[in-house]
Formats: C-alpha cells, sequence, structure tokens
C-alpha cells in the first residue's frame, strides 16, 4: 500500500473513532418523563383552540384531549395521555365514527407505547409523535382502533371517510396519515360495508360539527377547499 493511501486509511480510521456514539432509544419511563416538556413545545407552536364550547363536546367524547388551534388534519399523542387535536381534523371528519376512530388511534399509540418501542431516540421522538410512526407500529395502532371502536358499538367502516379525504387532499404526514399508500391500506381495514345499523350522531359532535362543518365538496368526495 503506497504511503498516501495507508493516511489516507489511517485518517479515516481516527474519524470514525472520533464519532459520537449511536444515541439510544428513549425507554418508556424516558418518555413519560419527556412528555411535559413535548407538550410545552407542541403548545407554544400551535395553541388551544379559545372556544369552551368546543373544548367541551371534545371532551365529552375523548375526557383529556386538547382542542388545538390548527386549521390543518393534526393529531398528536403523548405517552403521558395527552392527546391533541386540530380543529382542522374536526373539520374533515364526515362522521362520528371517523373522529372517534382518529381518537382511539391515538390512544392506542399511548397504550401501546409506540414511543419507546419505536427505538427512537430523544432528538427524534417529537418529529415522531408529529408526522408518524413506522409503518408497522400505524398499523398495529389501527387495528387496535378498529377494534376499539367495533366494541364500543359503532361500525368502523363509516369512519373510512376520513381516509378518503385525506388521501384526496394529499395532507401532511401525521400519526394518521403518513402518505396516499398507507391511507389507502387504512381505508381497506375498515371494511366497505357498514354492518351495523347507523347510530344518531351524539350531541358533543353535533356542536363540533356546527363549529367546524366538513365543507359539501368534501363530503361529496370532490377535492375540497
Amino acid at each position: 500500500m503506497s504511503l498516501p493511501r495507508r493516511s489516507l486509511l489511517l485518517a479515516g480510521l481516527v474519524a470514525a473513532c472520533q464519532l459520537p456514539p449511536a444515541e439510544p432509544g428513549l425507554t418508556q419511563a424516558d418518555a413519560l418523563a419527556l412528555s411535559p416538556g413535548w407538550r410545552a413545545q407542541l403548545l407554544a407552536a400551535t395553541p388551544v383552540y379559545q372556544n369552551p364550547s368546543a373544548a367541551a363536546a371534545l371532551q365529552a367524547l375523548a375526557p383529556g384531549a386538547l382542542l388545538l388551534d390548527d386549521p390543518r388534519p393534526q393529531l398528536w399523542a403523548l405517552p403521558d395521555g395527552t392527546i391533541g387535536v386540530a380543529r382542522g381534523l374536526i373539520r374533515l371528519a364526515d362522521t362520528e365514527e371517523a373522529l372517534l376512530m382518529a381518537l382511539a388511534h391515538g390512544a392506542a399509540h399511548i397504550r401501546l407505547e409506540h414511543v419507546a418501542r419505536a427505538n427512537t431516540p430523544a432528538t427524534n421522538a417529537l418529529a415522531v409523535l408529529t408526522t408518524g410512526y413506522p409503518a408497522a407500529l400505524e398499523a398495529e395502532a389501527e387495528i387496535e382502533a378498529i377494534a376499539d371502536l367495533r366494541t364500543r358499538g359503532f361500525d368502523a367502516a363509516r369512519a373510512a371517510g376520513l381516509q378518503r379525504i385525506l388521501a384526496a387532499l394529499d395532507g401532511s404526514a401525521s400519526c394518521l396519515y403518513l402518505d396516499r399508500a398507507e391511507a389507502a391500506r387504512r381505508h381497506a381495514r375498515y371494511g366497505t360495508t357498514a354492518t351495523l345499523p347507523p347510530r344518531a350522531a351524539s350531541a358533543a359532535f353535533l356542536t363540533l360539527k356546527r363549529l367546524f362543518p366538513t365543507p359539501r365538496a368534501i363530503q361529496s368526495g370532490i377535492r375540497g377547499d
């Protein structure tokens, strides 16, 4: 080996030895301890929507959930149990089942300890929380959410519209929408035909829809505004 090549190889080995070790993934205890700080960061970027009627209606559907002043269809769920729901998501939820499925999906991420199981380092955890988990964990959360909805007597097929809407609008990534392919897989999991009789919408959901109505163009399957 020539001297210049040997020198380059030695320099490369020295540089490699100087690289910092890979940051370890979070444990569940770490995730719980970091949750208050993450919540503060998220709420500093997107504050709570100031409407007592809307907040009370969302609390009736999901105790402890926060209504966010965000026009995008976003949802995040922190390991400590806090779920943030954007008014933009409520606007696009065309049925109560769709909104309940979204909430159940977030709750499943919490219950299944996905932040820890994603082997995510602390420096990247907030990005995972807000833009989605690995596809396998997203699928696990969705299957759990579907089972939860069915246990409560709701038909999952009536929740499928939200994924269709997000895919049509090519929504920004979140734990509810990674890309169009994932939206199509979720849509298929719900089933295409409702098997239970329709349920009357709750007073809480009707309150939310009066405040955040789904545009008729989106309801009819046309690309929305």
